[in-house]
Formats: structure tokens, C-alpha cells, sequence
């Protein structure tokens, strides 16, 4: 159900959180630089992630950074939003479903915030992936 760049996403903020470096790491899906670039940037952009304190300019070592929240604040909702995977949510403009939908804006509006609700109780602590198993 969940897309690999999701799945690589979730691996990516636990690496963060526990401190792993990218050879440390257990992943079943490795990153590429370019991949893992691309999610550090999104992260940081979203406000996930942020350097740590003394430490300027960019970095692809993920010592360099930590999470701007306590893991099982970080929902699946979350990452699929800074992501763009699987489903678009809209969290902060949902009024915009209603109006540009026609008929069918009610709907979808009802199954936004019933996705958003679900998908935010269900934190990164609950999401169980193989490499952990």
C-alpha cells in the first residue's frame, strides 16, 4: 500500500532518529544520493527535519541533522503529504476541494478530512516495515 518513495521516507527519518549513518542502516530499499538529497530537501523544506545547531550549509551526512519533533509525533499523513505519495492531501486548503469539484467537492472533501484524521493517528513508532521485522 505504501509507495516506495514513502517507504524510503519513513527509513530515512528513523535513520535520522536513531542516529544511523546510511552504511549502519538496515534498509531494505537502499538510497541512492540522489534520492536521499532529494528527500533531505523536501524534509527540510516541510520543516521535518532541520541542521543541527552549529553546523551550516547543506550535508548528505545524516549526523548533520535531527527531527524538528519526537518521532511518534511524525505521522504517515505527514510523510505522504511532504512526499506527494500515493494520495494529494490537502491540509491546509481544504475548502478548495469543495469549491472546485462540483458535485463531487463534497465527497471529496468528506474523504480528505476523513484520510487526514485516519492517516495522523497512525505514527512512524506503529509503521512496521520488513527491515524490522
Amino acid at each position: 500500500m505504501l509507495s516506495l518513495e514513502v517507504i524510503k521516507a519513513v527509513s530515512l527519518l528513523k535513520d535520522i532518529h536513531y542516529g544511523l549513518s546510511v552504511t549502519r542502516s538496515k534498509r531494505s530499499y537502499p538510497l541512492s544520493e540522489v534520492d536521499m538529497s532529494r528527500l533531505l530537501d523536501k524534509f527540510l523544506s516541510s520543516g521535518l527535519i532541520r541542521l543541527k545547531p552549529n553546523l551550516n550549509g547543506r550535508s548528505t551526512n545524516l549526523a548533520s541533522y535531527e527531527l524538528c519533533y519526537p518521532l511518534y509525533q511524525i505521522s504517515l499523513c505527514d510523510i505522504l503529504v511532504v512526499t506527494g505519495g500515493g494520495i494529494e492531501l490537502s491540509v491546509e486548503d481544504s475548502e478548495d476541494i469543495y469549491n472546485n469539484y462540483g458535485l463531487a467537492g463534497r465527497r471529496l472533501g468528506v474523504l480528505n478530512q476523513m484520510a487526514c484524521r485516519c492517516l495522523s493517528d497512525i505514527h512512524l513508532t506503529d509503521v512496521l516495515l520488513s527491515e524490522q521485522r
